[in-house]
């Protein structure tokens, strides 16, 4: 069986997001039936979506960096032979 960091992260999402969500059934009643615990798990969800939002955006930039970087490391190589071929 391999180790998936995949699998781990999608896990550790889904219990922040429950805990979110479905808060503390047990304590005291401002712990659990005030109306700043529905709050504070709307403003926790609310940066928790803006905070995965935010790693796909820095992922999608650095996917169109590295493809530039490729792209024009192709290229480079592409002019250098065609200078090489017109030298001989």
């Amino acid at each position: 069986m391999e180790f998936s960091w995949r699998g781990t992260a999608l896990l550790a999402t889904l219990g922040v997001v429950l805990v979110a969500l479905f808060p503390a059934g047990a304590g005291p009643f401002t712990a659990t039936q005030g109306p700043v615990t529905a709050l504070r798990a709307i403003a926790f969800l609310v940066l928790l979506l803006f905070i995965l939002g935010f790693l796909l955006v820095t992922r999608a930039v650095a996917r169109e960096l590295l493809l530039c970087q490729q792209t024009s490391a192709a290229a480079r190589i592409c002019k250098r032979k065609t200078i090489l071929s017109l030298r001989c």
